[in-house]
């Protein structure tokens, strides 16, 4: 429902975050 939509929505914009590098997808691609 809404909460889920909200809950990919705040994980999607950890993923954005230029403090986390940018798009990582949260996958350890950049080692």
């Amino acid at each position: 429902g809404v909460h889920f939509f909200t809950r990919q929505k705040a994980i999607t914009t950890r993923w954005l975050d230029p403090s986390h590098g940018g798009i990582n997808l949260g996958f350890p691609e950049n080692t």
